[in-house]
């Protein structure tokens, strides 16, 4: 996308294959402009990289994903991997959240094609947090799934039930104070 494939440093993630959160239309076409008539472009290389966005479950290799706020985090959604680990602190600066996932994440149906993806996991008291209205919207969009147990959910997608039950131990304690 954009300016992406101009600016990226090698040993830098392969932001030119990168989902985004923006357009097809966004292409950098301001920046290129303000270039070609003598602006003085600096830290072009410094991508900011929002750590999180839905995966369409009907469309998972389209680029263009939905924002998947850090509200969400912020509320007490917490990030897992495909083993049902916890990974990462949710609150954490943006660059340490999306370098934990780019390590700790997988691809879905292992397909080379598909993005990088880790579960964001709520729960009751993190959806009532939320905002009621965006969480029927992606509901509606089918970003975000219920399910009647974490049983359930670690069925769905293979997860060992005794990984996430050992997770949500750890991260209720930790919210608690005590760990």
């Amino acid at each position: 996308y954009g300016l992406l494939s101009q600016y990226s440093k090698e040993g830098v993630y392969n932001l030119t294959r990168l989902p985004t959160t923006n357009g097809q239309w966004s292409t950098g076409d301001g920046v290129k402009i303000a270039a070609d008539i003598g602006a003085k472009l600096v830290l072009m290389d410094q991508v900011q990289i929002h750590p999180t966005g839905f995966v369409d479950p009907k469309d998972p290799k389209n680029p263009t994903k939905f924002l998947a706020p850090e509200a969400l985090r912020a509320s007490g959604g917490i990030l897992i991997n495909h083993h049902g680990l916890r990974f990462v602190d949710e609150l954490s600066l943006r660059n340490s959240a999306t370098a934990a996932i780019f390590k700790n994440g997988f691809r879905i149906d292992d397909d080379d094609e598909n993005p990088i993806s880790a579960f964001m996991l709520l729960n009751q008291e993190a959806m009532d947090i939320f905002d009621v209205a965006a969480l029927k919207f992606y509901m509606n969009k089918g970003f975000i799934i219920t399910y009647s147990s974490a049983q359930e959910f670690a069925e769905k997608y293979n997860i060992p039930p005794e990984n996430l039950k050992q997770t949500f131990t750890k991260y209720n304690a930790a919210k608690n104070g005590e760990a």
